[in-house]
């Protein structure tokens, strides 16, 4: 079994394909958003485009993530109108091939999707491996500066900011050891819209010396 960690697949949300500039418009879209002046406020994302996307997303899931996997969802699930909600996150859900899916409360979550996962929490601390190469993985929708043993070795990974926080953080604490492990920061440094697995990520955080900013030593 493997262990797999993803963020913000915002299935069925229009303008998050605005926002983050993911490659779903159709060319009159692209047209349309060059030509508007704040940004692309009033453009209406067509359905076409959001299937689109929701395809990409739940093709590369199912690419890497197996059935008996485990995959860790770090908020943002999905978006639909609220008389619609449950249902459309329903079909959502039974796209994603993995039996064992958890998810992390993000700030676009409605409490009714817990029926549809493994668990659903606020922050959770995963462990992979056994005695002295068990790695503590401390899971929230949001960058922390400080976390559960943060100073002793423990991973942050998050989701929320879609990449946008990163060079920030750097440059913030240095040598961190959390990371964005939502789909568009796995775009820009994959090159696909996908999850990680825990050996990806092992090999980023294996480069990182860690950030203590209080008296924790």
């Amino acid at each position: 079994m493997n262990i797999w960690f993803t963020s913000d697949t915002h299935f069925g949300h229009g303008n998050i394909i605005k926002y983050s500039g993911r490659p779903y418009l159709s060319d009159r879209e692209l047209q349309l958003l060059a030509e508007e002046r704040k940004g692309g406020e009033n453009l209406r994302v067509s359905r076409e485009s959001v299937e689109r996307m929701d395809d990409c997303l739940f093709e590369e899931i199912n690419k890497v993530v197996q059935e008996d996997d485990e995959l860790w969802h770090l908020g943002d699930f999905c978006f639909a109108p609220k008389y619609d909600y449950f249902k459309a996150a329903k079909n959502y859900r039974r796209r994603i091939k993995c039996k064992n899916v958890h998810l992390i409360w993000g700030n676009h979550d409605n409490y009714s999707l817990a029926p549809l996962f493994s668990s659903t929490h606020h922050m959770e601390t995963v462990s992979v491996g056994q005695g002295k190469a068990q790695q503590n993985i401390v899971c929230n929708h949001y960058a922390m500066a400080i976390w559960n043993r943060s100073h002793r070795g423990a991973w942050h990974l998050y989701g929320h900011s879609h990449s946008g926080a990163e060079d920030w953080l750097d440059a913030a604490l240095p040598g961190r050891r959390s990371f964005d492990v939502g789909v568009d920061n796995a775009a820009k440094i994959l090159g696909a819209y996908r999850p990680w697995s825990f050996d990806e990520i092992k090999q980023i955080m294996d480069k990182k010396t860690g950030c203590v900013i209080d008296h924790h030593e």
